[in-house]
């Protein structure tokens, strides 16, 4: 794999590999660990076609857009405004997530209540915000290097204690527990709209558009094979004991220090990815709603703040249903701009890779997620 290539598969996979791994493990727990395998499975060959397809979008292109920007070109003013709205509400939700989790990692290493470690959290991140720090470089890469060393510690000591009989239950009434917690947890869009610079000069030989190919389907079904192997030591360890960020759990079966050790690394993924979403909806705010950065930084952190003293704490509740509700209508728009793109009057150039897959095919996986979304509503409102 050329250099070019590596950084590129890189990135997806440092994109991708986020705050959803640690709900996977107990979304398995709860319900059926070979039946959460089995959604990773096929919704890892979802994401892989979806992103595929958004990277087509983005060579039939001939600027270089926003994905708000691709989504109003070829789908209209209104299905612009959805996605604008989609991305209001879904940076708001990480951030909370990120603040929930990097409490519950705190209180993992220093014991407490995790309530008030959160609020703990929020007051670093935003501090560093406020005084001009600004994440490390290639913070992708950091963050999902940190998670690989994790998980590498956690299968390293949780491999000999593994009982496979853990493996074994299910649970009906929580069998769709695991779609929302994993589709989160593959998408990894914004890294694809960043390929398309990545590729230029690859793009000026035949195998520019194979070599883009190939990192978008590894990128992708990479993390899908680490979320399995994770979600087999934890789950594997503390069975019905898993915990909901997958790390407290484990200590009364691997001990306090490994707990601690994997909750520093855990903590410091998500501060690192709270400061720098809490700085895209700042941006995002100033340049799409012309919101000063001073109230911009205000509702980056006030926004989570609020819904976390509303009650809105469950870490696996909340990333399901941004998984389910906001993916689910981000990954529809991709696919229904992708049909629309690839019509030859709308192409304003030749994509260097070109999909071969029926429109048919397209149109399952629209149906599949719009089943998604309506079955997720009726399971909260009834």
């Amino acid at each position: 794999m050329k250099l070019i290539s590596f950084y590129a598969w890189a990135l997806v996979v440092g994109t991708v590999v986020g705050a959803g791994i640690f709900g996977i493990p107990y979304a398995l727990a709860q319900s059926s660990f070979y039946l959460g395998i089995l959604y990773i499975c096929v919704l890892a060959f979802a994401v892989t076609i979806v992103h595929l397809c958004l990277a087509e979008i983005t060579l039939r292109t001939q600027a270089k857009l926003h994905l708000v920007g691709y989504i109003k070109k070829y789908l209209g003013v209104k299905a612009g405004v959805l996605m604008t709205f989609i991305m209001v509400v879904a940076l708001p939700s990480a951030l909370l997530i990120y603040m929930i989790l990097g409490g519950q990692f705190l209180a993992n290493i220093f014991g407490g209540a995790s309530y008030a470690w959160s609020l703990v959290f929020l007051f670093l991140a935003g501090s560093l915000i406020l005084v001009g720090s600004r994440p490390v470089p290639k913070t992708d890469l950091v963050m999902s290097g940190l998670l690989v060393l994790m998980m590498i510690l956690v299968l390293i000591w949780a491999w000999p204690k593994i009982c496979f009989d853990n493996l074994s239950s299910f649970n009906l009434s929580a069998s769709f527990l695991p779609y929302g917690i994993v589709l989160f947890s593959l998408i990894g869009n914004m890294a694809i709209l960043e390929l398309k610079d990545l590729f230029k000069k690859e793009f000026k030989t035949k195998r520019g558009g194979i070599q883009m190919r190939q990192v978008i389907v590894l990128g992708t079904l990479v993390p899908a094979l680490l979320y399995i192997v994770f979600a087999l030591a934890v789950v594997g360890v503390s069975g019905s004991q898993t915990s909901t960020e997958a790390i407290g759990g484990l200590r009364s079966f691997l001990g306090q220090p490994i707990v601690i050790i994997v909750s520093i690394f855990g903590f410091l993924a998500v501060f690192i990815s709270f400061m720098v979403f809490a700085r895209a909806l700042k941006k995002m705010l100033y340049l799409d709603y012309q919101i000063s950065q001073k109230w911009g930084l205000a509702l980056a952190l006030g926004l989570p703040l609020v819904a976390f003293l509303a009650g809105l704490r469950n870490f696996i509740v909340i990333i399901g249903f941004t998984g389910v509700l906001l993916s689910g209508l981000e990954v529809i728009l991709i696919l229904l701009a992708f049909l629309y793109a690839r019509r030859r009057k709308k192409s304003e150039r030749q994509p260097e890779m070109v999909l071969k897959i029926p429109s048919w095919l397209v149109y399952c996986l629209i149906a599949i997620f719009v089943l998604g979304i309506i079955y997720q509503i009726y399971y909260f409102v009834k």
